[in-house]
């Protein structure tokens, strides 16, 4: 079956190939109203170019032109040129609509490029480098990611062996990278892909009121159960200022289970009645929270965790003057405060990460050395607190580098005047409070489960998200929850 999919996306690319751009042109400008009228480094270099592709752009982004993201681009080469590294590096970048938060109107001209780089790949050829974004919550109103499922590549041999190479690396400092973060672009070949950053939802408290000791055992179970002092998948609150509630990410619900999938076999990771005791388990917290059972929870809010996942308490300082609602939001807590990050545990034990953005080089590159300077740059300190993390830092997650949030770190384009368009560096300014790094580092250092982000992660996220309404109807419930476990399968039966 998998390779009648090849031979016909072979046959689709080549009927189609006529509207697309060639010689590794900047893919992006193919869509109408593009924002940025100046030639692509593709466009205005030769054919011996090194290929480096960029699909960033389905990131939760404070990217919203194309110049913006080629400005970024650009200081990136740039640094890479002053290092020593290659000249001639020539970006690509897959078509996105930064003017729209969901599919784009223009999405067939994504879908056609994704499927041409796609083919390039499977026919042994390709972009030398690729630097690209996981799939954004499997949302099946957003566009989705080159790499639908990123596991499933290690096995395929599509990306380069990298263990030689980042022994020899001049910027990266491996020993420093989260270590249980990038064991997961491992497999028996060795080190095929290199993660940039990755995220957790965590529920964040005042240290004082509710010191908490991250466990490598505890299990959602006990999380849940109803002598804990947080119930943390049963907060439903109504900010009375913003007129609206607050309900759990459903990031939150999808990492109760440690891995969605398993890529091998091409099953799920859990069975039709496992996921249906997941449903109840969250209904009858959910119906529990309505009767007020858990009033004396600790005053707490709920983030991913980013870069930016204490900016709220920053907005809480002034928010008394300016939005009443960021006060609201973090429940009267204000930066400055020593926190308490508590992780979403699982079924199996212990509390785990997604991956959201990741790179590799191509098997097939004829330049490994040229192409892995530039990952091993965009792995060092300074380029992960580089303008290229501008792309992927405001999808709510971290850089894989251990000391990127030690010390205050401005993240700048190092054009003054250019700080606003970028999406306002308030956001951007990566640092925490001693107290509070070295809570963030008992949180990483913690982690004992990781995975890509995939279309599956959403899938289950809106089933659980409905645990709640489908609560008490029993047949309601068995049918969504089997609806949803098919679908699910079937995903993963056509990749």
């Amino acid at each position: 079956m998998k390779k009648a999919i090849a031979l016909l996306l072979t046959v689709i690319c080549l009927l189609t190939l006529p509207g697309c751009q060639s010689g590794g042109q900047e893919s992006s400008r193919t869509g109408p109203d593009t924002q940025s009228d100046t030639p692509s480094e593709a466009e205005t270099g030769g054919d011996d170019g090194l290929r480096v592709l960029v699909d960033l752009g389905i990131c939760r982004t404070y990217i919203r032109t194309e110049q913006q993201r080629d400005k970024t681009l650009e200081q990136f080469k740039k640094d890479i040129k002053e290092l020593g590294g290659p000249t001639d590096i020539e970006f690509e970048c897959i078509y996105y609509d930064y003017r729209s938060e969901r599919k784009s109107e223009n999405a067939s001209l994504r879908h056609s490029e994704l499927t041409r780089v796609r083919t390039e790949i499977m026919a042994g050829k390709g972009p030398d480098v690729f630097i690209v974004a996981c799939d954004n919550h499997g949302n099946a109103e957003r566009e989705e990611a080159l790499f639908k499922y990123p596991e499933q590549t290690l096995d395929r041999r599509m990306f380069l062996p990298l263990d030689k190479y980042i022994e020899n690396a001049q910027f990266m400092e491996w020993d420093k990278l989260q270590q249980t973060v990038m064991a997961a672009g491992k497999n028996k070949d060795g080190q095929q892909l290199l993660p940039l950053t990755y995220s957790m939802p965590l529920s964040i408290f005042r240290k004082s009121e509710f010191p908490h000791e991250h466990s490598k055992t505890m299990t959602f179970e006990e999380m849940a159960r109803e002598d804990y002092p947080v119930q943390l998948l049963s907060t439903r609150r109504k900010l009375e200022s913003a007129g609206r509630e607050v309900i759990m990410d459903g990031d939150h619900l999808a990492a109760v289970f440690a891995q969605i999938a398993d890529y091998e076999t091409e099953e799920l990771a859990f069975t039709e009645d496992e996921l249906l005791n997941m449903m109840n388990t969250i209904g009858e917290l959910e119906k529990r929270r309505e009767q007020g059972a858990f009033r004396d929870v600790p005053a707490y809010y709920q983030e991913n965790l980013g870069v930016n996942f204490d900016v709220a308490l920053k907005f809480a300082d002034t928010a008394e003057q300016n939005h009443p609602e960021d006060l609201e939001h973090t429940m009267g807590m204000k930066s400055g405060e020593a926190l308490s990050l508590v992780p979403t545990y699982t079924v199996e034990g212990g509390y785990g990460a997604v991956i959201t953005s990741f790179a590799g080089i191509n098997r097939n590159t004829e330049r490994p050395e040229d192409a892995f300077f530039v990952l091993d740059y965009l792995l060092s300190k300074e380029g992960q607190q580089s303008p290229i993390y501008i792309n992927m830092t405001p999808q709510q997650s971290i850089p894989t580098h251990g000391d990127v949030m030690k010390s205050r770190t401005k993240v700048t384009n190092g054009d003054q005047k250019q700080q606003t368009s970028l999406g306002g560096y308030r956001w951007q300014t990566w640092s925490l409070p001693k107290s509070n790094f070295d809570e963030l580092c008992r949180l990483r250092d913690n982690i004992t489960h990781v995975r890509f982000r995939t279309e599956l992660d959403g899938k289950l996220a809106n089933l659980l998200d409905r645990s709640g309404m489908l609560y008490g109807n029993d047949e309601a419930m068995k049918r969504e929850a089997h609806s949803t476990y098919m679908e699910m399968q079937m995903m993963l039966a056509e990749s």
